[in-house]
C-alpha cells in the first residue's frame, strides 16, 4: 500500500515533538553539507534536473495546513508562519506561542494537537499571521541606531547627558542610554511602500518562449535556468530602496537591471548589478554597449548561501549603492548623464545553479546611508548634520520640544530646529555594546529595521523583550515580520537555511 509522502513526514514530526533536536530529511537528504571545499559551505552539489514524483503533492499539502485566518484578498492563499531549521528544514504551519526555556508552541491544522520545538535548532521564523503583514501608517520621524546593530523607527522625545526618550507605535515609550546609541537619523521624507511581494507568477512578466524559467514556490521566484523576470514599479520616485532575500544552491549568478524603460530590453537604459559568489559588478547599460563600473568582493556572497541584498537609488545624485545584510558594500556615482529613467525592475538567472528571490520591498527612500562600514573608530565629538549638508560638531547638551542645544566652538549654546536636523551621531568613549550572545534574538520589522533582544515570551497578543540598552519592553508582534535564533551560530558562516529541496527543483 502505497502511503502518502506528506502523511508519512508528519508522522516522523509528531515522534519528535518535544525533542530538544529537531530533523526532517525530505530535503536535507538531497544537501551534502560535509563538503568544505563546495562554493557555498553548507551546500553541496543539487541537480537542476531531476523530476521528483512527490513534489506536487508536498506542494499541495502545505499549500493548506495552517490553521492562519484566510487572506483578506479573495482567492489568495493562505497566509502561514514559516520555520527554518539550522540543518536546512522547513514547516509551515502557524505559531502559537514562545516561552524562555520552553521553546515554540506550533499547530497545523493536519496535526492533532500542538507541536513544541527548541529554540536551539532554529534558523529562523518567518511571522506571516501576527499582523496584517503592512508597516504601521504612522510614520515614525526617526531612526534610532544602537550600537548592537538594533535600528529602528521611532519618534524623538527628548534627549538629556544620560538618556534618549523615543515613542514607538509598536512599544510606546522606550528610554535609551544615552552611551549605547549610535546615530539618530531624522526622517525628512516620507517612504510609502510602493510594492511588496511577491504573490505570485500573475505580478510578473516572464521572458517570451520560456515560461517555465521562473516558478513561484513557497513565497519566493525561484530559477534554475537562464530566463528574467521583471515588472513595473508605479509611480517610481526619484530616489527608491529595493530590498530583496536572496538565496542559492551551486553557483550564484543573478543580474538585477534597476529602471529600465523596456523590460524586454531591459539591458539598455539601465544599470544592472550582477551577484556572483563572492563578487559584485556594477554595469551601465545603453544602445552603444555595456561600461563596466567596476566590482568589489562582498565576503557573505562566498560564505553563505542566504543574504539580505539592499539596493538605494538616487537619480537626483546620480549614485546606486549596494547593501548586504545591512552593511553598505558599495556605493557607485555616475559621472556622466544618467541613463536609466524607466520604472522596470528585472531579475535575471544566468542559469548557473539555483535562486530565490522573495521578501521583495520597493519604497521611497529618504536619501541616507550609513557613513562607511562597520567597525570605524569612534568620534571624540557629537556631530550634527543639518539637511543642508552642513556639519557642526561640538557636545549635544540636549532636546527639548522640538528643538536641540548644542555646543559648539564658535557658539557655547546654539539651538537648532529639528525641521533643520538630518542626523545626530554620539561621539565620545562610551563603551561599546557587546555583540549578539547565545541566545540573543534578531527581531526583524515589517518595513526597515531591526531590534537585537533578549526573548521572554510571544503570544499571538504581544512580545515580552529586554535589552541592554533600554530594559524591558512589551512589543505589538505586528510590527514583526521575522526572528532570527543562534546568531551566534550564524556567525560562523553555517546558515543552514536551505531553500532547496525536492520539491523545489520541481518545476509547476
Amino acid at each position: 500500500m502505497n502511503v502518502d509522502p506528506m502523511k508519512r513526514h508528519l508522522s516522523n514530526l509528531l515522534g519528535l515533538a518535544l525533542c530538544p533536536v529537531v530533523a526532517f530529511s525530505a530535503a536535507s537528504a538531497q544537501l551534502d553539507r560535509s563538503n568544505p571545499d563546495s562554493p557555498n559551505p553548507g551546500i553541496g552539489e543539487v541537480s537542476n534536473t531531476v523530476a521528483w514524483a512527490d513534489s506536487a503533492a508536498a506542494d499541495d499539502a502545505d499549500a493548506g495546513t495552517a490553521k492562519a485566518d484566510a487572506d483578506p484578498v479573495e482567492g489568495t492563499p493562505l497566509r502561514q508562519d514559516v520555520i527554518d531549521f539550522l540543518g536546512g528544514d522547513r514547516l509551515h504551519g502557524r505559531i502559537l506561542s514562545i516561552e524562555s526555556g520552553a521553546g515554540v508552541q506550533w499547530e497545523r491544522a493536519d496535526v492533532e494537537g500542538t507541536i513544541q520545538f527548541s529554540t536551539a535548532n532554529i534558523d529562523s521564523i518567518r511571522l506571516a499571521t501576527l499582523g496584517d503583514g503592512q508597516p504601521h501608517s504612522g510614520m515614525a520621524d526617526t531612526r534610532v541606531r544602537l550600537k548592537d546593530g538594533s535600528e529602528f523607527p521611532a519618534s524623538l522625545v527628548s534627549v538629556d547627558d544620560a538618556t534618549v526618550k523615543v515613542d514607538t507605535w509598536y512599544g510606546g515609550n522606550l528610554e535609551i542610554k544615552r552611551s549605547a546609541v549610535e546615530f539618530i537619523h531624522v526622517v525628512q521624507k516620507s517612504a510609502g511602500i510602493l510594492y511588496r511581494g511577491p504573490r505570485g507568477l500573475e505580478e510578473w512578466e516572464r521572458q517570451r518562449g520560456n515560461r517555465t524559467g521562473w516558478r513561484f514556490h513557497d513565497g519566493g521566484l525561484v530559477s534554475s535556468d537562464s530566463s528574467w523576470i521583471g515588472r513595473r514599479i508605479e509611480d517610481m520616485p526619484d530616489q527608491v530602496r529595493i530590498d530583496f532575500e536572496m538565496q542559492w544552491a551551486g553557483q550564484l549568478a543573478l543580474l538585477v537591471s534597476l529602471m529600465p524603460e523596456s523590460l524586454q530590453n531591459y539591458s539598455s537604459g539601465s544599470y544592472t548589478i550582477q551577484l556572483n559568489s563572492g563578487y559584485v559588478y556594477m554595469y551601465r547599460n545603453t544602445q552603444n554597449g555595456n561600461q563596466n563600473l567596476g566590482q568589489t568582493q562582498v565576503t557573505p556572497l562566498r560564505m553563505r548561501n542566504k543574504v539580505r541584498v539592499g539596493i538605494r537609488l538616487d537619480r537626483q545624485a546620480k549614485t546606486v549603492a549596494l547593501l548586504v545584510n545591512g552593511a553598505l558594500v558599495k556605493q557607485w556615482k555616475e559621472t556622466g548623464r544618467w541613463i536609466a529613467n524607466g520604472d522596470g525592475l528585472v531579475f535575471y538567472s544566468q542559469g548557473q545553479g539555483a535562486v530565490k528571490v522573495s521578501e521583495i520591498e520597493v519604497a521611497g527612500w529618504d536619501g541616507s546611508l550609513r557613513d562607511g562600514l562597520e567597525g570605524g573608530e569612534p568620534m571624540e565629538a557629537d556631530l550634527v548634520t543639518l539637511v543642508n549638508g552642513d556639519k557642526v560638531s561640538g557636545e549635544l547638551l540636549g532636546m527639548a520640544e522640538g528643538e536641540i542645544t548644542f555646543s559648539a566652538s564658535f557658539a557655547p549654546d546654539l539651538k537648532i530646529p529639528m525641521e533643520r536636523v538630518a542626523k545626530i551621531e554620539f561621539g565620545g568613549e562610551r563603551g561599546e555594546m557587546p555583540a549578539a550572545a547565545p541566545g540573543m534574538v534578531r527581531a526583524i520589522f515589517q518595513g526597515e529595521g531591526s531590534l537585537l533582544i533578549d526573548l521572554k515570551s510571544l503570544s499571538r497578543e504581544a512580545i515580552e523583550v529586554t535589552n541592554g540598552s533600554f530594559g524591558g519592553a512589551t512589543l505589538d508582534p505586528g510590527a514583526f515580520k521575522a526572528l532570527e535564533f543562534n546568531l551566534d551560530r550564524k556567525a560562523e558562516g553555517q546558515d543552514g537555511d536551505v531553500f532547496l529541496g525536492p520539491s523545489d527543483l520541481t518545476f509547476d
